[in-house]
This record gives structure tokens, C-alpha cells and sequence, in this order.
């Protein structure tokens, strides 16, 4: 069961690796192309849960810059896999610096937290569930703090 688990994570990095080296160079379809049909998806610029690819496809449409990432560094990489071995979640932090168009210098960008869901159907691993979030980012922080400090919390 151990070996099978260790194919099974070794897949879904290679799955997960191409897919974000597309996205980083400008390609959002990387992910498109391995997102369930009925995937669930969050981000922090989306208005809600979005439900399925189609409409993940649209806000990518409409609201993807096709920033190219010239630097990803993965962080506390983890894995999950259930029982049955059809389910695996992973979590991990992603650090990008991209290329000022401006100033030609490189700039780290705010830490992403990274949960997404890997289903096996049909003997493919497709993500079921992606969510991303900033990881402390500061003026979230401070804005919470603030909020806490007028509400009488800090």
C-alpha cells in the first residue's frame, strides 16, 4: 500500500508541476485541462464558489493578466490519499516573483496557500475542488487588525 501511495503522490506532482509551469508562463489552460468538469474552485479575486469548468473557463477569460511567473518556489508540500486510493488532497505554499515590465527588477509577490483536490476517474487524476488564498498577506492583516482594535478585540 506504501509504494502504491508513493506512485500516486509522484503522479500527482508531475500532474500538478505541468500544469503550473503552463500557468506561470502565461497559459492558464494548464489547469483548465486537468480541472473536473464539475470542479469547485476559489480564489481570492473570485466572487463566490465557482461550480464547474465552465465557469472557472470564463473567469479565467475575463480576469487571468497572463502574468508570467519567473520564479515559483513550492513550500510544506503535503499529501493526503484516502483509503481507496481515488482521493488525494494536497496542500502546499507557492512564493513567485515576477519581472517588473517597468524596472526590469524581479519581485516576490504575496504567499499563495494552495488545497486542491485530486479525483481518479476513468484512470485520470483530475482536481475536483482547487482553492488558493494569500498566505498572511500584510495589508489583510493589517486590515483585520485594525477592524479587531475599532471592534474593541486588540
Amino acid at each position: 500500500m506504501e509504494h502504491m501511495h508513493k506512485q500516486i503522490v509522484s503522479t500527482i506532482l508531475e500532474i500538478e508541476r505541468a500544469a503550473s509551469e503552463r500557468f506561470n508562463k502565461g497559459d492558464a489552460s494548464g489547469y483548465l485541462d486537468i480541472y473536473h468538469d464539475d470542479i469547485t474552485y476559489v480564489d481570492p479575486m473570485t466572487p463566490g464558489v465557482l461550480t464547474d469548468k465552465n465557469a472557472v473557463r470564463a473567469y479565467f477569460d475575463k480576469s487571468y493578466l497572463g502574468i508570467q511567473i519567473e520564479k515559483a518556489e513550492w513550500s510544506n508540500i503535503n499529501f493526503v490519499v484516502n483509503e481507496l486510493a481515488n482521493t488525494v488532497i494536497l496542500t502546499y505554499n507557492q512564493q513567485n516573483h515576477i519581472r517588473s515590465k517597468n524596472d526590469g527588477e524581479l519581485h516576490q509577490v504575496p504567499l499563495w496557500n494552495c488545497t486542491e483536490v485530486y479525483r481518479l476517474t476513468d484512470g485520470q487524476w483530475k482536481i475536483a475542488h482547487a482553492n488558493w488564498s494569500f498566505s498572511q498577506h500584510p495589508a489583510l492583516l493589517n486590515s483585520l487588525k485594525t477592524l479587531f482594535v475599532k471592534l474593541g478585540y486588540a
